[in-house]
């Protein structure tokens, strides 16, 4: 009985601790998300990637970086930070360009810095985002959630039960 609720607890508090780490910032999370389109950071990030984001209050040298490039209409980059300016802004280039890019963000631009990489996650979320894959990532959710141990003395209480109700 002891380890059943002992591992539902932990269960539990691994899942509230994942959703909290996953939920995107729009929603009041600490996560931001960017899937990798182009080759401009080959070979560390490849096209399909999923890069999981934090925010920070400063960034360095060597940090991968997405930002929204004013000069891009919004559109969103993920580069290297290769410098840091006076002026609080961060020189980007991306490891797969021979250039450094035009525009330079400013925390304010800055989503955040790279966290964690999920290797051809893009692919794999376009695929649960039809009709098939929501049943099946509804499923698989639902099947993991029922997994637990089996207790020891179950098996034979029920006999016993069994037993007194025949």
């Amino acid at each position: 009985m002891l380890r059943t609720t002992l591992y539902r607890v932990v269960q539990i508090a691994a899942a509230l601790a994942a959703l909290l780490f996953l939920v995107p910032t729009s929603v009041g999370g600490a996560a931001s998300y960017v899937q990798v389109t182009g080759n401009s950071m080959y070979p560390t990030l490849r096209q399909g990637d999923v890069v999981l984001l934090t925010r920070d209050d400063r960034y360095q040298v060597g940090d991968i970086i997405a930002y929204k490039s004013e000069l891009l209409g919004g559109e969103v980059v993920i580069h290297r930070i290769t410098a840091v300016r006076p002026n609080g802004r961060y020189a980007t280039q991306g490891d797969h360009n021979d250039f450094i890019d035009q525009y330079e963000p400013s925390v304010q631009d800055i989503l955040g810095k790279q966290a964690v990489r999920l290797p051809g996650a893009a692919t794999v979320t376009q695929r649960l985002t039809g009709v098939t894959g929501m049943v099946v990532l509804i499923f698989g959710v639902g099947a993991i959630m029922m997994i637990r141990p089996r207790s020891p003395h179950g098996r034979h209480r029920r006999r016993a039960m069994r037993g007194r109700i025949s």
